[in-house]
């Protein structure tokens, strides 16, 4: 595996890396706590191409500080956050959020 983008996000990284199967390159998406840099951080999606791997990084660093600014913390593959229907990870990384759709996703009435 090759590293090929990092970005700091609040006391994360994430890190695009290259990945070599059958052939043809993947290109893995992973956050990686900032007190554990030796570890392997945790695999957040997989991409055909670098280019959408980055952006993918871009849009889930950019959700995730205003996830953490609503009271949201991430969990697995969602964020989560008391009271509030949970936001899957995937969501996020496959579509071009605007700051007003943000906001408006992440201040959603409580679950009924």
């Amino acid at each position: 595996m090759t590293v090929k983008y990092r970005v700091s996000c609040f006391d994360s990284e994430l890190i695009v890396k290259q990945m070599e199967e059958e052939c043809k390159s993947k290109f893995q998406l992973g956050i990686q706590h900032g007190k554990n840099p030796l570890g392997f951080g945790n695999k957040i999606a997989v991409f055909d191409n670098e280019e959408e791997a980055v952006q993918s990084a871009n849009q889930f660093c950019h959700f995730y500080t205003k996830a953490k600014e609503s009271g949201y913390q991430f969990k697995s593959i969602h964020f989560v956050k008391k009271d509030k229907p949970e936001i899957l990870i995937a969501d996020v990384l496959h579509r071009a959020w605007t700051d007003e759709e943000i906001e408006a996703l992440l201040g959603r009435t409580t679950m009924q």
